[in-house]
C-alpha cells in the first residue's frame, strides 16, 4: 500500500482488527486487506471530486499524479473547499462502519 495524503486522516485500525477475527487464510485475508485499501480509495476520491469544482479537478490530478503522497495537496483541496478535510474525515468514518457492519455479520454467520 503506497502512502496517500490522505492518510492521516484515515482509520482502518478497527476495520482491521474485525477482519483478524476472521477464519481466514493468509493470501484470503491479504486480497481483503487490498480491496478494503481500494474501497476507502475510491470512498475517499469520490468525496473529493463531488465537493470539489469541476474546473479544479485537473489541476488536482496533476498534483495528485505527481506524487500522491504529497500532503501539500491539502492546501490546494483547501482553497477550493474549505471543509473538505472534515468531508474527507467523514466520509472514512461512514465506510468504516459499513465495513466493520458487514464483517461482523459475516462474524454472526460463521
Amino acid at each position: 500500500m503506497n502512502i496517500i495524503f490522505y492518510d492521516e486522516l484515515i482509520d482502518i485500525r478497527p476495520v482491521l482488527e474485525e477482519i483478524a477475527l476472521l477464519p481466514l487464510s493468509d493470501k484470503d485475508e491479504q486480497a481483503l486487506l487490498s480491496q478494503i485499501d481500494q474501497i476507502f480509495h475510491h470512498e475517499i476520491l469520490d468525496e473529493i471530486l463531488t465537493q470539489l469544482p469541476r474546473e479544479a479537478h485537473e489541476e488536482f490530478f496533476v498534483l495528485y499524479g505527481r506524487d500522491p503522497g504529497d500532503v501539500a495537496i491539502w492546501d490546494y483541496l483547501g482553497t477550493h473547499v474549505p471543509t473538505i478535510r472534515d468531508d474527507v474525515r467523514e466520509r472514512s468514518d461512514r465506510v468504516q462502519g459499513e465495513l466493520r457492519a458487514v464483517i461482523v455479520g459475516e462474524l454472526k454467520n460463521n
